[in-house]
């Protein structure tokens, strides 16, 4: 009987064993997994300060895009080239500076070209009749850009 206690104290220690080292085994798990989840929780946190900070951006963007849209001209008239000048031969029509060029253009010269590099401006054809020096109107708008809503000229 003796042989009968010693057996089955043996076969309770190991059962014993077996259980503290299943135990132990699923605490370091659930350690494991309760510092990951500390993890993901920091994590959630910056991501949250993260999203706010890009909020505020986008908040002060649009603040930034409403003044710039109220400043922004709506007029789809294009606005005609101002023209000074009577329109005669003496006072010919002269455009605005908006149109005028920085600098002489350079005329492309092909290889094997004959001509050379100078620059030529066309020949201007002036009036021979004197019944043409009567000065052309200039257009007018039908509306003036002032009155129209959110033009800005």
């Amino acid at each position: 009987m003796d042989e009968f206690f010693k057996l089955s104290c043996d076969k309770d220690a190991e059962r014993d064993q077996y259980v503290e080292k299943t135990f132990d085994k699923a605490w370091k798990q659930m350690n494991n997994q309760r510092k990951d989840l500390e993890r993901m929780h920091r994590y959630e946190g910056e991501l949250g300060d993260r999203l706010n900070e890009v909020e505020d951006l986008g908040v002060a963007f649009d603040r930034k895009f409403d003044v710039f849209e109220q400043r922004l001209c709506r007029c789809d008239r294009p606005v005609p080239p101002e023209l000074s000048g009577s329109g005669t031969a003496d006072e010919p029509f002269v455009l605005g500076s908006e149109l005028s060029y920085a600098r002489t253009p350079e005329p492309a010269v092909a290889s094997g070209s004959s001509s050379d590099s100078s620059y030529h401006s066309p020949p201007v054809a002036t009036p021979t009749n004197s019944d043409h020096d009567v000065p052309l109107p200039l257009p007018t708008l039908r509306t003036p850009l002032a009155d129209i809503t959110g033009c800005c000229r």
